[in-house]
């Protein structure tokens, strides 16, 4: 099909260049050229627009603000963001960019200064425009960072950790498990670790209600234990173990079998609060995610024409399938992923693991309990009956997270058991007698002498101390005895004080005393100066001449009470 001329072209141009752009005789200079050549007018907008024009012209300042010091209105713009984003909510809300720029004006303070921009500088849509120039937009933040990604320097170094739910559900013995105290039907779980260098792929199903530490342990075992197929020699305890911020990462037992026991460094990935708002938190993953992706499409997909029954025949075609897999060709060196593994092994070779036996005693935690009179224990809810032998004592029990029974050890040290979980109590109107252990025995007869035990008579009073004990002699520094204020003496020191005493104690003037009065209470101080024995005979005589009532009646209750 021919096109329009170029001249035709060039003068439609020259034409719609002095017409306005909603000019209504646009339209009709294009019709007319359309109707002259057979064209349609999409044709001829499509062509005018091939046509090359006069270069258009463009400020010199394109790029830069017009304020004269462009540092300053950058920062103004910066404020109006800052206050945008201080605003915003979990739902996204936030504050409205005109709003921002009037609490601009009015001053706000960034970083203890107090700061404010010019009124009328500023615009919505120049600072709307701005901010996307600069990036610095609330939807740009939300642009995630740039991933950084990382890959162990030899085999064994890191292995990648973490457990998908299957996509098969409700094989012939996926049941609900009333006795492990879940309800409803257990998942089957896939769980996965991948070495980071070499991509090898280890995984197993488990019917699990959560992310157990019990099946979690038991395939850690199997990943690190030696395999039945010598083709495939992936085994070793790692030296990191990467794995997310679940529940098993908080798990006290798994913290202590593999860091404790194994030596492994346990790694998490940082969560969403810690990595912030532009930082994908578990991105590190991504080489077990994918292996999750690889056994989900291509393997579990099978599941549609032959399902399994069990969940060990279904591990079983999974190690086929992972066996395949770990023979293919590694994405970024030369080998298959299997070769990299073993040819890039440390120089020292391997950590073995160690036997089944062994790795049982690390998933135990030890308890304290006090065993019961009967001879019983409570443990996560279930009762076990120990030895009689040790009734009231304080025990150390080991409750292993793959043993049937406990395991306790005594006070002395030795360790007794595995105590299986009790049945139940026995039905009423029987009896049961437990038999008689060696410490009874040892009892009884300790029993039977302290009851027809004795000791002499002169035991009693026998001086068990030493010749050189009896005849010791301690030189002891003292300090006299101070009376307390207001406590009188015993003795008066001369005859003078005592007939003030008298005075004082029964209130009766000696010199108003008869004659044969006066010199008897002479004849008594003559004889004794002891404070209780004058007031008791001055006051018998006293009482034989009838005189007692002249004083004050209280002072003899009060001599009553002394005596």
């Amino acid at each position: 099909m021919p096109t329009i001329p170029g001249e035709v072209l060039e003068e439609l141009r020259s034409n719609l260049a002095q017409l306005r752009l909603r000019d209504p005789e646009r339209r009709k200079l294009v019709a007319r050229t359309a109707f002259l050549f057979h064209r349609s007018e999409k044709t001829v907008y499509r062509q005018l627009a091939q046509v090359v024009g006069p270069k258009r012209c463009t400020r010199k300042d394109q790029g830069h603000a017009r304020y004269p010091v462009e540092s300053e209105f950058r920062r103004w713009i910066e404020m109006v963001a800052a206050i945008k984003l201080a605003t915003l909510n979990r739902k996204g809300r936030h504050l409205s960019t005109a709003k921002a720029i009037a609490l601009a004006e009015e001053g706000v303070y960034l970083e203890g200064r107090f700061e404010h921009i010019p009124k009328g500088v500023l615009k919505r849509s120049c600072c709307d425009r701005w901010m996307v120039t600069l990036g610095i937009t609330l939807r740009q933040r939300s642009r995630p960072e740039p991933c950084v990604r990382f890959e162990a320097q030899e085999s064994n170094a890191c292995w990648q950790f973490d457990v998908s739910i299957s996509d098969a559900h409700y094989l012939a013995e996926q049941r609900a498990l009333p006795e492990a105290g879940q309800s409803g039907y257990p998942h089957l779980a896939l769980f996965s670790v991948v070495d980071d260098h070499s991509r090898v792929n280890y995984q197993e199903y488990h019917l699990v209600y959560g992310e157990e530490v019990e099946a979690a342990l038991l395939f850690l075992f199997h990943a690190m234990a030696p395999k039945d197929d010598p083709a495939f020699p992936f085994q070793g305890i790692p030296t990191v173990l990467y794995m997310d911020n679940g529940p098993l990462a908080k798990s006290r037992v798994f913290h202590r079998v593999l860091e404790e026991k194994l030596g492994i460094e346990i790694k998490v990935h940082e969560t969403p609060q810690q990595g912030g708002r532009r930082r994908t938190a578990a991105r590190a993953k991504g080489k077990v995610e994918r292996c999750f992706r690889a056994v989900k499409e291509s393997f579990e997909t099978l599941f549609h024409f032959h399902k399994p029954d069990t969940v060990s025949e279904a591990n079983q075609w999974l190690f086929n399938h992972l066996l395949h897999y770990n023979n293919q060709q590694h994405p970024t060196q030369a080998g298959s992923r299997i070769e990299v593994w073993a040819h890039d092994l440390p120089a020292a070779g391997f950590r073995q693991m160690c036997a089944w036996d062994t790795y049982c005693t690390f998933a135990r935690e030890p308890e304290f309990r006090t065993v019961g009179l009967d001879g019983r224990i409570s443990l996560e809810n279930r009762i076990y009956q120990i030895t009689p032998e040790l009734s009231g004592e304080r025990v150390e029990v080991w409750k292993g997270v793959f043993d049937l029974g406990v395991y306790v050890q005594d006070p002395g040290g030795s360790v007794h058991g595995p105590y299986a979980p009790e049945s139940g109590t026995i039905p009423f109107g029987t009896y049961r007698r437990w038999r008689k252990t060696e410490r009874d025995r040892r009892l009884e007869k300790v029993e039977h002498l302290a009851e027809g035990l004795s000791i002499p008579r002169a035991s009693m009073s026998r001086d068990w101390r030493t010749a050189e004990e009896r005849s010791r002699s301690f030189a002891l520094r003292s300090v006299p005895f101070a009376n307390p204020i207001g406590l009188l003496p015993e003795q008066y020191t001369s005859m003078k004080d005592a007939r003030r005493g008298i005075f004082g104690h029964f209130g009766i003037p000696l010199a108003t005393l008869p004659e044969p009065v006066l010199g008897a209470i002479e004849a008594i101080l003559r004889e004794t100066l002891n404070r209780r024995d004058v007031y008791r005979r001055v006051k018998a005589l006293l009482q034989q001449h009838h005189l007692g009532d002249r004083g004050a009646h209280g002072h003899f209750k009060d001599l009553q009470a002394e005596q």
